[in-house]
């Protein structure tokens, strides 16, 4: 599937996984405790979710949009 995708959306999503990657590090490595770390923790969890479930809602929408183009073409011909 070749899809269009800009270079900023491709840096910017990289960006986000290594940041994300450096959150849940920090998490797990953490020797000490703080009352608001747990807080931390559950807004990098909302964030990732939020994060991965509109990555795969823009891959399915340029799908579908990719193959309703393929069925008006083949239609026209």
């Amino acid at each position: 599937m070749k899809a269009k995708v800009s270079l900023k959306e491709i840096v910017g999503t990289k960006i986000i996984y290594a940041i994300l990657l450096v959150c849940y590090y920090w998490m797990w490595a953490r020797r000490d405790w703080q009352n608001h770390y747990e807080v931390i923790q559950h807004m990098i969890i909302i964030f990732t979710i939020i994060f991965l479930q509109s990555r795969y809602t823009v891959s399915t929408n340029r799908a579908k949009k990719k193959k309703t183009s393929r069925q008006f073409k083949s239609c026209a011909e």
